[in-house]
């Protein structure tokens, strides 16, 4: 002990412990701070409503932006002489580059599809799952 302090203070500073053993709260008072954060942080019911109302939006987002692109292959696929006949004018390309500028515009629309509405949507259903499965363990 130097100068009124002890090895501990000297390691630590002038703080002092808030939780645990070395002062502060002891561990019922810890337990029953951890619950009142636990309850303070359960979802309200207007809350999930929202992520719900959120994630079924985005859930018919993703369906629409799928089913525009099944509508977009069809049409490439099905009808491709018109393509060319409309597009082809325009701006002089082969068949060949039309059909890769319009399949890179379908990976394109895929993917941003995927990531704009699917993977929110999947995130929004696993904390809504979690927060059900919070609600039923308290």
């Amino acid at each position: 002990m130097v100068d009124g302090r002890t090895a501990d203070d000297s390691i630590h500073g002038d703080r002092k412990c808030q939780s645990g053993i070395g002062g502060g709260m002891v561990g019922i008072e810890y337990a029953e701070n951890v619950k009142q954060r636990v309850r303070e942080s359960i979802m309200t019911d207007q809350k999930r409503d929202m992520l719900s109302t959120i994630a079924s939006i985005l859930l018919r987002c993703w369906i629409c932006g799928f089913v525009l692109l099944f509508i977009w292959l069809g049409v490439t696929q099905l009808m491709p002489e018109m393509i060319y006949k409309l597009h082809g004018p325009m701006f002089g390309p082969s068949n060949h580059e039309l059909d890769v500028i319009f399949y890179c515009r379908m990976g394109l629309l895929k993917l941003c599809v995927l990531t704009f509405f699917f993977m929110p949507w999947i995130a929004i259903r696993l904390v809504l799952k979690a927060q059900v499965s919070i609600d039923s363990a308290t």
